[in-house]
């Protein structure tokens, strides 16, 4: 089985992907910065008890602080157009790169286009991407 980590600051919302990947077998471990949010994602919109941890911390933090790899890393954590630019800098990147397993593969949520980020906060995602240390980078718009 694999394990996926879902790296986020307002983290599992109504807890849809943690429950698909859930319900295919997969291990999940979460991070959602409000305990409330978990609660409300059981309760009113059926997420299953996952059979990894969920963490009710910063993905930054949690990141860092970390011990073990992940096969899969899921970085989504927009929400309502708020962009956590600390889940945005060199140093987070270089922190995901260094808890994916040999081949883990790092999936990146961007709902709006590149060039808005780029015009709000200064950045672009290949920068990130080569800073980071990642290979087979695809991107699909």
């Amino acid at each position: 089985m694999s394990t996926i980590f879902r790296s986020d600051s307002r983290g599992l919302g109504a807890g849809i992907t943690a429950k698909a990947l859930h319900n295919h077998g997969l291990n999940v471990s979460a991070v959602e910065i409000d305990p409330v949010v978990h609660r409300f994602a059981e309760q009113y919109f059926g997420m299953p008890k996952l059979r990894g941890v969920v963490s009710h911390s910063d993905g930054r933090a949690f990141v860092e602080k970390a011990k073990e790899k992940w096969d899969y890393i899921i970085h989504d954590v927009f929400s309502g157009g708020f962009v956590p630019q600390h889940l945005f800098t060199v140093e987070m990147w270089i922190s995901i790169r260094k808890k994916l397993a040999q081949n883990g593969i790092l999936v990146v949520v961007i709902p709006l286009s590149t060039s808005e980020i780029d015009l709000e906060y200064g950045w672009g995602v290949g920068r990130f991407v080569d800073q980071g240390g990642y290979y087979d980078v695809t991107i699909y718009l």
